[in-house]
């Protein structure tokens, strides 16, 4: 028993000795499995690091070539242009278009024109169209009538044959005076008064129709009686336009009476009156009476009373500052429609003013761009009293190419 407890015992030993190095060995065995663990962990981590540092060798490698590249292209010598392709002839521009250039040459000559008009219309002293005096004037412009030429005149018309403005025994005395050419100038200058007359469908006589409706209208028997023909200085025409409208008025059918008071010139008087012949001057004198004074024009109807030998003479502004004036026109407003009194320039005499307080209206004669803005201003405003009586304006001795240009006249033409 005792060999067998003594085996027992040794075998048991062997036992825990066997039983502890069990237990060492799962120890290790856990021990190794801990280390496997994190060596496994370690080497995924190295593995990443070596494909990082593997792809950052491989980037930088590519931009080293690519560096060195650069460096070798910028040493090379390489020439200044190599041809790519052949170029052709062309056949048309290719720009700027003709289009182009034609428009802008176009629009760039309107404006250069555009403006050129407006310097010339800024620089002329005179008037070239209704409006630029109906702004001025503060009146309404009844037309513009086309300059008349000698041969204008001198062109056979409807009429032009006919009776004159006075009888035969005056017309033979005018016809004796002077000589022959002093004669023709003097026919030119009398056919001027009745050309509206003897061209009745003329630009001129469409003009003084217009003049006769906006100073009259369509009833005479209700509008002024008196009307004075007046301008800024001699020679606008202002007689011409007087003769040439109291003709169409009479021809119209009213009681005309054409009076002569422009004392300085006496245009009407020198053209239409024998020398000598009695007139406005010698009636306001009292030294012949109105009836005897008077030239009657079978061809028109018209009544004449020229200024008279008395007034041309002598000083016929005293004619006009006394009561024979106003009692002479109270007198004849009853036997006529009509007492178109051609007047004097305003500027050029006094007697405009005395005959405007008389007047029931005027008319004022401009001459086309040859009276100046600064003549017809101070005419208007001689008599700031008499101011209203002014009822229109006339452009006079209009150039026709420039009324053309203007728009007037193209209906009907202008022709004279």
């Amino acid at each position: 028993n005792k060999e067998l407890a003594r085996i027992l015992a040794s075998a048991r030993t062997e036992y825990e000795i066997a039983k502890g190095r069990e237990a060492s060995l799962v120890e290790s065995m856990a021990g190794l499995s801990r280390d496997s663990a994190d060596n496994n962990k370690v080497t995924v981590r190295l593995r990443e690091l070596e494909r990082e540092a593997q792809a950052n060798r491989e980037l930088f490698n590519q931009v080293l070539a690519r560096a060195k590249e650069t460096t070798e292209e910028t040493e090379l010598q390489l020439a200044d242009a190599r041809i790519v392709s052949r170029a052709l002839v062309p056949v048309t521009p290719s720009s700027p278009g003709m289009l182009l250039i034609l428009a802008i040459a176009a629009s760039g000559g309107l404006v250069v024109a555009g403006g050129l008009v407006l310097v010339a219309e800024n620089m002329t002293q005179g008037y070239r169209s209704r409006d630029m005096l109906e702004r001025d004037a503060g009146v309404m412009c009844y037309g513009l009538c086309p300059d008349i030429s000698a041969q204008d005149v001198l062109r056979p018309g409807r009429g032009s044959n006919g009776p004159g403005l006075f009888p035969r025994g005056v017309a033979g005395v005018l016809a004796s005076v002077g000589g022959a050419g002093h004669g023709r100038v003097r026919n030119h200058a009398r056919s001027l008064t009745r050309y509206s007359l003897d061209r009745p469908h003329s630009a001129f006589a469409d003009a003084l129709r217009a003049v006769r409706i906006g100073l009259f209208g369509t009833n005479i028997k209700t509008q002024p009686k008196v009307v004075l023909i007046t301008s800024a200085v001699a020679g606008e025409g202002k007689s011409t336009i007087a003769a040439n409208l109291a003709n169409d008025m009479a021809r119209s059918g009213a009681m005309t009476l054409l009076v002569d008071a422009d004392f300085r010139e006496g245009t009407l008087t020198r053209l239409l009156a024998a020398p000598g012949w009695a007139g406005l001057g010698e009636v306001l004198t009292g030294r012949v009476p109105a009836k005897e004074a008077v030239v009657f024009s079978h061809d028109s109807g018209l009544f004449f009373l020229p200024a008279g030998r008395l007034a041309l003479e002598g000083d016929g502004g005293d004619l006009l500052t006394g009561r024979a004036f106003p009692e002479f026109l109270r007198h004849y407003r009853s036997g006529f429609d009509v007492i178109i009194i051609d007047g004097p320039p305003a500027l050029a005499s006094t007697d405009a003013g005395l005959l405007m307080e008389h007047a029931d209206g005027a008319l004022f004669v401009v001459e086309w761009e040859k009276t100046s803005r600064d003549a017809v201003m101070s005419a208007l405003n001689l008599s700031p009293f008499n101011r209203h009586k002014v009822r229109g304006c006339l452009l006079n001795r209009a150039d026709r190419s420039a009324m053309a240009a203007y728009g007037y006249g193209r209906r009907r033409g202008l022709r004279a």
